[in-house]
C-alpha cells in the first residue's frame, strides 16, 4: 500500500512539470508522445527505487529496533511483519503525497470540489 502511495504522489509530481525540453515542439505529435512517455517511465523508474532504498532502510531500523531491544518477540514479529512495517512507512507514504499534491496544486483543486 506505502508503495502505491507513493507511485501515486510520483505521477502527480511528472504530470505536472514539463518533461521534454522546447525544442521538441517542433517535432510531430506521435514522437513527443513517445518521448515523453519514455521519460515518464524512466523518472518513475528512478523514484520507485529511491523510494524502495528509504523502504528497505525503515525496514531494517524497524527490525533491528523491535527485536534488539525485544520490544516484541520474535513469533509475533515475524507473525505480524506486515502490519509493524506499514505501520511506519505508511505515514511517511502519506506525508510524501501530501507533500507533491501541495507541491502541485492539486491539493487545492481536490478540496475545493470535496466542498463543492
Amino acid at each position: 500500500m506505502p508503495t502505491a502511495i507513493v507511485f501515486l504522489a510520483l505521477l502527480d509530481v511528472i504530470y505536472d512539470n514539463r518533461i521534454l525540453p522546447l525544442r521538441f515542439n517542433d517535432m510531430s505529435p506521435g514522437f513527443k508522445y513517445i518521448f515523453e512517455t519514455i521519460m515518464a517511465v524512466l523518472l518513475l523508474e528512478m523514484g520507485m527505487l529511491i523510494w524502495q532504498s528509504i523502504e528497505h532502510s525503515i525496514y531494517l531500523f524497524a527490525k533491528g529496533t523491535l527485536l534488539g531491544l525485544d520490544v516484541v518477540s520474535k513469533q509475533t514479529y515475524y507473525k505480524q511483519e506486515n502490519l509493524i512495517i506499514g505501520a511506519f512507512t505508511l505515514p511517511l507514504s502519506l506525508a510524501i503525497l501530501i507533500a507533491a499534491a501541495q507541491a502541485t496544486d492539486h491539493y487545492q483543486m481536490f478540496r475545493r470540489r470535496i466542498a463543492n
